[in-house]
Formats: C-alpha cells, sequence, structure tokens
C-alpha cells in the first residue's frame, strides 16, 4: 500500500476480496452541494482548486462531522461508494487542507481539520433546508441515527436554554443524549451499553427530525418526542 506524505493511501485493497463497484446512484436524501475552494493547509504548495461539491465529498465530510473514522468506517455509513472512488476523495480533500490523516493504533484514522470543520456551518444550512425532504422517511435510501449528530443541533440552533439537564433518546438501536445549551443543543453518541432504565424515549430518526424541525424550544422538542 502506497501512501503519500502527510496525506492518505494511495491505493486501498477492497475488503473482503470483493472489487470496487460504482454507485448507481445517489439517494435522494443524500444532498450535495457545489462549492469550489482553495485550501490552505500542508500539501497544497501548487494552490490547485478543488470541489468539495463533487459526488460524494460533502457526505464524506458529514461523516468526519460526526466525528473521527477509518477507511472502513467510512465505508460502511456511505453504502454503494467505491473503494477506489473513497480512496481519491480522501487524497482530494487531504490536498485541500480539510482532513489529515493520522495513525491510532495500527489502523489511519482520518479527521477533520479546523480548516475543515468550516464546512459545518454549510452542511447546517443545507440540514435546514432539507428537513421537509428528510422528515418524509427514508424510502430505500440509507439514514443512520449517528447523522443527528448533525441535524439536531442545526435544527435547533435557535432553541438555546439555561437547563442543565438533557434527555437520553434510542434511535435504531444507537442511544443518544441530547443536552440544552446556551447557543441551543449538543447531541452526542452514547455507548451501547446504555442501560434500559438511563433511556427516556425510543423512538425513530425521522420522528427526532420531526420533532426538532418542528421546535422552537427544547422544552417543545421534549414535548414533540
Amino acid at each position: 500500500m502506497a501512501q503519500r506524505e502527510g496525506g492518505v493511501d494511495e491505493q486501498v485493497e477492497p475488503l473482503d476480496g470483493e472489487p470496487s463497484q460504482r454507485a448507481p446512484h445517489q439517494p435522494r436524501h443524500e444532498l450535495d452541494l457545489g462549492v469550489a475552494v482553495q485550501g490552505p493547509g500542508p500539501g497544497v504548495g501548487d494552490h490547485q482548486p478543488g470541489h468539495v461539491g463533487d459526488r460524494w465529498t460533502l457526505l464524506i465530510v458529514r461523516e468526519l462531522l460526526v466525528g473521527p473514522a477509518r477507511f472502513k468506517d467510512l465505508q460502511n455509513g456511505l453504502p454503494g461508494i467505491a473503494t477506489n472512488l473513497l480512496t481519491d476523495r480522501l487524497k482530494g480533500l487531504a490536498e485541500l487542507g480539510i482532513i489529515t490523516r493520522h495513525t491510532q493504533g495500527t489502523r489511519p484514522v482520518y479527521e477533520l481539520t479546523e480548516f475543515g470543520e468550516g464546512l459545518r456551518e454549510p452542511i447546517e444550512a443545507l440540514v435546514r433546508w432539507s428537513a421537509p425532504l428528510m422528515i418524509s422517511g427514508p424510502d430505500d435510501d440509507h439514514a443512520d441515527p449517528r447523522w443527528l449528530v448533525i441535524a439536531v443541533p442545526a435544527l435547533l440552533a435557535q432553541a438555546g436554554s439555561d437547563r442543565s439537564d438533557g434527555t437520553t433518546i434510542q434511535v435504531d438501536g444507537v442511544s443518544l443524549h441530547v443536552t440544552p445549551t446556551p447557543a441551543g443543543v449538543d447531541v452526542q453518541v452514547l455507548a451501547d451499553d446504555v442501560d434500559e432504565d438511563d433511556i427516556d424515549h425510543h423512538t425513530t430518526m425521522f420522528e427526532v427530525l420531526g420533532a426538532a424541525f418542528t421546535s422552537q424550544t427544547f422544552d417543545d422538542f421534549l414535548q414533540a418526542l
């Protein structure tokens, strides 16, 4: 496996011996945005412009806004993306200074740089714009409850509260803790072994999105769950 200095893998072998396949379509709930940017970080000495709006790129950024991830984690979160295409997109994001790669144990892990974190605001704006589409349900599209870490704060950005208590919800087997803050809300993914007695609400991803979309305050959100 070749590696670029300060970048990402030049080649990644397909998992389990499966050949790379290109995705036949992009799900309608996975929205993309065409924006050309120029990264300021190392590896961009030639100042080549890159396109954050290339297919799958913002979806990779969305995955990394949830938290650092391994290559396999990104594949699992983006069903249908070809191995070679994911490798290519990660290389481009690294060259733009949007992501960085480091080793955790023996595995490479990808995460957003400070520059890359600047994409949180436009992605949250896309979440607010697309909420009426998302709350209708996923049809056959892939939907991951971890994405609520981004979506709920985006939809409740004006619901700041001085309350110190939050709520624990379980969404399709994933436990999340939602806490009000003066600036809105914070959502964290919890460990898999959360005690049943500590879960306040069992719900679905799209019920949570609907509650956040229709709520003006954190109390409204709790009542809508």
